[in-house]
């Protein structure tokens, strides 16, 4: 290799030689930069020979076995080594990138607020009864909301956010079992914003928000976030969403969202017990219903009656008695009610039955006796309804002696006997 070199060295200089007089024009025009592009391709020459500058060959890397990873060096970042012969990893797609697709709060209320409605339940008179939240979950108007808002309504209307008033023209479903139905709304298809539904439950600790009308139709698009708090079995092998977002009456019916933007379930109520525990209906179970020919919405039996919803926990050991006292206890309280109510009914049947006798007795001092008669017989047929023996006894006694005064004593007397044998079971 030195041979090389200086053979190199010597054909350089011969070059100087044989054209210094052209070098010299060179540098007076160039100057410096002639020169060090001379060095420099002396540089390249050398290296290309295989010299290091301590003039000893360069060392070759140690071939690698393709798919041989390395440990990083302690306390240093953990870097990628890529081996000859392994994969070059692929830059990640926008789908696989780390929160890809999830929106924020004000995202989500901007994306969702437009589809969710005020549901205002009307009397014959077309008088709010009360109102709930729904939401349009496709193309043809359908509103999804919770059925304990439009039970026992003549007919239903739905506000907008923009402010638009609809009428709501049928029932297209119903499952009063999971407390939901889907309600077909009179408005053009191009008035529609829909929402879509998950085919999924969430999982517990997923951020939700709740868009909905709490208290008041004037506090309409309220949103509340929260967590998904628990996935709770209930009886009847079904599944409960149980939330952290506030939401109260009035909420009932409001799309319960994830983080995409979907609809993973609907506001159902609150906690018997815990008011600030929300409750809502998955919507795999609202994705089921499929809507048909719309039928009329006074004809939507009433199942609750504005009782409260409750939730009833799944069976558990231990709680079958229990669950027979509860039985119990209500059959108890329902027998108190009953007698409670037995009780009223009879005090107002006495009551008209006194009336007539207070009209009878009127008619009879004016000689008026086929009009105090009839009287007489009406209370006699209260009291005979509600058991009163005396009651009986008094109406028997007058209208015997009416008919003596009329001419009948036969028939007086058969009154009279009637009368002496209430008083006798006295």
């Amino acid at each position: 290799m030195l041979k090389i070199l200086i053979g190199l060295v010597l054909v350089l200089l011969l070059f100087v030689v044989l054209f210094f007089d052209r070098l010299k024009e060179a540098l007076h025009a160039g100057g410096m930069a002639v020169l060090l592009a001379i060095i420099l391709s002396l540089s390249v020459a050398a290296g290309w020979l295989g010299f290091t500058d301590s003039g000893k060959p360069a060392k070759r890397a140690p071939s690698v076995p393709a798919g041989t990873t390395f440990p990083p060096a302690a306390g240093a970042p953990v870097q990628s080594v890529v081996v000859p012969g392994d994969p070059i990893p692929a830059a990640p797609s926008r789908e696989e990138a780390p929160g890809e697709g999830f929106l924020s709060v004000q995202e989500i209320y901007e994306r969702v607020s437009p589809s969710v409605v005020v549901v205002y339940n009307l009397n014959e008179s077309g008088q709010v009864r009360t109102h709930g939240t729904g939401f349009f979950i496709d193309p043809w108007g359908m509103v999804a909301t919770n059925y304990h808002v439009v039970e026992g309504a003549a007919s239903l209307k739905i506000k907008t956010k923009s402010g638009s008033t609809m009428d709501i023209r049928g029932i297209a479903a119903s499952d009063a079992e999971n407390d939901i139905v889907i309600l077909a709304a009179t408005l053009p298809v191009d008035a529609v914003q829909t929402l879509r539904m998950t085919p999924s439950l969430p999982k517990v600790g997923d951020k939700i928000v709740v868009i909905g009308t709490p208290y008041h139709p004037q506090l309409a698009q309220t949103i509340t976030d929260g967590l998904v708090s628990a996935i709770r079995p209930v009886s009847g092998g079904k599944r409960l969403i149980q939330i952290s977002a506030p939401i109260s009456p009035g909420s009932s019916g409001s799309p319960v969202v994830n983080m995409k933007g979907d609809v993973v379930g609907i506001a159902t109520r609150v906690h018997r017990q815990a008011s600030h525990i929300g409750i809502a209906v998955p919507g795999e179970i609202l994705s089921g219903l499929t809507p048909a020919s719309p039928f009329p919405v006074a004809k939507l039996p009433v199942l609750y009656a504005g009782q409260s919803l409750s939730v009833e926990p799944a069976p558990q050991p231990g709680d079958g008695q229990r669950k027979l006292e509860q039985e119990r206890q209500r059959a108890l309280e329902q027998r108190v009610r009953e007698e409670e109510e037995r009780r009223k009914w009879r005090e107002q049947r006495i009551g008209e039955a006194a009336d007539l006798l207070d009209k009878a007795r009127h008619n009879l001092s004016f000689d008026r006796h086929d009009l105090a008669f009839s009287q007489f017989d009406k209370a006699l047929q209260i009291f005979r309804g509600i058991g009163e023996t005396q009651g009986m006894a008094v109406c028997l006694e007058q209208m015997g002696g009416i008919l003596y005064k009329k001419g009948r004593p036969d028939l007086a007397q058969e009154y009279l006997r009637q009368a002496a044998s209430m008083r006798g079971r006295m």
